[in-house]
């Protein structure tokens, strides 16, 4: 299943435009035909991501890095490459090698208990370091 087809351009009279111009002509050329480079993901995947990482990058500064690698691509090949780096650099770093493993049966604590546990405990540490809360007492 491929990526999500990129919207219409939403930076128009805005300096992101030529790049995410860039990612709309490579999908319409994977979309064509495009044969991919032998070492890189299909090309309409490349195309996607890139675009999507321009559009949803969380800052400015994300958008403008995505930007400059974009633009500093001299042909097809080379954005794809581009593409590449993130999806094997970034994105493969979330997916699981395994399955979720199956809930357990075990009648032990929840692991609920221990997460409140820990952040009463947390609360606690921060108000003796704040002097509100006096750590002789018993």
């Amino acid at each position: 299943m491929y990526p999500t087809p990129l919207p219409p351009d939403p930076f128009p009279d805005n300096p992101l435009q030529t790049a995410y111009q860039r990612c709309l002509a490579l999908e319409v050329a994977a979309q064509a035909g495009l044969k991919p480079n032998s070492s890189c993901p299909p090309p309409l995947v490349c195309a996607r991501l890139l675009g999507h990482l321009l559009r949803l990058a969380p800052n400015t500064n994300g958008r403008e890095q995505v930007q400059r690698e974009i633009m500093s691509a001299a042909d097809d090949d080379q954005l794809m490459e581009v593409a590449s780096v993130y999806l094997n650099g970034f994105i493969r770093v979330f997916k699981r090698s395994e399955p979720t493993p199956a809930p357990s049966e075990h009648s032990s604590r929840s692991s609920m208990d221990d997460d409140a546990r820990a952040v009463e405990m947390e609360t606690e540490t921060e108000r003796i370091l704040e002097g509100q809360l006096d750590y002789t007492q018993g």
